[in-house]
């Protein structure tokens, strides 16, 4: 995912992937969007889905 550095959101972002911020997700959206998150495009879902 890209966002333009003319978005506001541009500098969350950016430290997020520097590993500034943690993302959680409970087990409910886990087991909501388990199906999904393989079809999505997102770096290191593998491992993660692995781990569960």
């Amino acid at each position: 995912m890209a966002i333009s550095s003319r978005n506001r959101y541009h500098k969350v972002w950016q430290t997020f992937l520097q590993g500034d911020y943690i993302l959680c997700i409970t087990n409910e959206i886990i087991e909501e969007y388990y199906e999904v998150f393989p079809s999505v495009a997102i770096i290191g879902i593998d491992d993660f889905l692995k781990e569960l």
